[in-house]
């Protein structure tokens, strides 16, 4: 029955953010919502909640249609003037991003945005209900040192700056380039991966290239992912963040509503191919779950093969809703972090992942040795240094961690 995700949730502010994290309402959620407005809820603690999980835009859509009465009014302005702000900054960055489709066009530079205005387009259907704080645009790794110059020639400047050597490691180590420019407050995510080479999941612009579409956007045709290639690179964009935030689970939730007829074979065979079934599985389970998404029935017919994520789909709605253990922000705790073992299928992968995240160095490695950007041969000592600067950055943790189980 529609809802009953949002009935299991035991606070009632963290319910009402539940009811509105999708775009239409049925009757009985319209209901639910109204009920629950009508508690003395801690208001102040369900903005804070909503900006923090990306859903203030639908919050507002909501409240103002279905119970505005119910909600007190400097709530409600205050909504109101956060949404206009926001959706000020969804027109201006997607109209950064056709300025930049244009160049990539003019230099023959193949790219394909996802996520940011396009997804809320393509999916939300509406630019202003899905907020987004950069760009993030797909090309293929060999193009990047001419996206860098196109960017560099219109103001945009590296995130952090990076010696030549830097930027070698950091393409064989990571999955983007990040851009800003500093009078127009614009950051540009360039990916050549959807997620870092320790995930061992190669997926790029060329595995999609052959099935890239175009969408109206701006009175442009914008190239974009297929549904089934974006449906997967959200859930590892989910998986990659720990899915912190209800809004990256609405987005594969809409989706699955936007494109109910997808190719499900295709789809569920490309997953178990990359090795990354159980991580598509979790971000379908969730949408589900929480957001009472449809699922096809081969979808219900794997979830029932894999227990584990089930498992795993506890202790992500369990950090969802406890803000304390957001504290480590989008780098998350130890126990997050372990959610990317835990997603791995097999024994072999979960070693191979482990070989890769300890021993692939990337731009912070080489500040230990900064000798090696002028004698490269020292650039060999990277991987080994590695394991010791995490062991430094994680121990602490690890023994804060300890000490609280003893005295407990």
């Amino acid at each position: 029955m529609d809802g009953q995700a949002v009935s299991r949730i035991a606070c009632p502010e963290d319910e009402l953010l539940v009811c509105c994290a999708r775009t239409h309402l049925s009757s009985d959620l319209e209901a639910r919502l109204r009920s629950l407005a009508l508690l003395p809820l801690d208001w102040e603690v369900i903005l804070k909640e909503a900006a923090w999980h990306r859903l203030l835009p639908l919050l507002y859509r909501h409240l103002r249609l279905v119970c505005p009465d119910a909600v007190p009014a400097p709530i409600l302005d205050q909504l109101q003037t956060r949404c206009h702000a926001l959706t000020h900054r969804n027109l201006l960055l997607s109209s950064e991003l056709l300025r930049l489709w244009d160049l990539f066009t003019t230099h023959q530079i193949p790219a394909a945005p996802y996520k940011g205005p396009l997804l809320a387009q393509q999916v939300y259907g509406d630019l202003a209900l899905r907020p987004f704080n950069d760009l993030d645009i797909l090309v293929h790794r060999e193009d990047v040192p001419r996206v860098k110059e196109v960017l560099l020639g219109q103001g945009y400047l590296p995130q952090y700056k990076l010696t030549a050597g830097q930027e070698t490691i950091l393409f064989q180590a990571n999955c983007e380039y990040n851009f800003y420019h500093p009078e127009r407050l614009v950051i540009v995510e360039v990916h050549w991966e959807i997620v870092p080479p320790y995930f061992g999941v190669p997926l790029n612009l060329s595995g999609f290239q052959k099935r890239l579409e175009t969408h109206p956007f701006g009175g442009r045709r914008v190239a974009s992912l297929a549904p089934e290639d974006l449906l997967l690179a959200l859930c590892l964009h989910g998986v990659k963040h720990f899915w912190l935030y209800l809004g990256m689970i609405c987005d594969v939730a809409e989706l699955l509503r936007r494109y109910p007829d997808l190719d499900w074979e295709r789809t569920l065979e490309q997953a178990r191919r990359l090795r990354s079934l159980r991580a598509l599985l979790l971000g379908l389970f969730l949408a589900s779950d929480l957001l009472d998404a449809p699922l096809a029935p081969q979808v219900s017919q794997a979830l029932q093969a894999d227990a584990q994520v089930r498992v795993l789909a506890e202790d992500v709605r369990r950090w969802l809703f406890t803000p304390t253990t957001r504290a480590k922000g989008v780098e998350g705790t130890l126990e997050q972090k372990y959610l990317h073992l835990r997603v791995r299928e097999t024994i072999p992968d979960r070693i191979s992942y482990i070989w890769r995240a300890l021993l692939t160095p990337d731009p912070e490695d080489c500040l230990l040795l900064p000798a090696a950007e002028s004698y490269p041969p020292l650039q060999r000592l990277l991987p080994v240094l590695r394991p010791f600067r995490l062991a430094r950055k994680y121990l602490p943790t690890l023994r804060r961690a300890s000490g609280r189980a003893d005295r407990s």
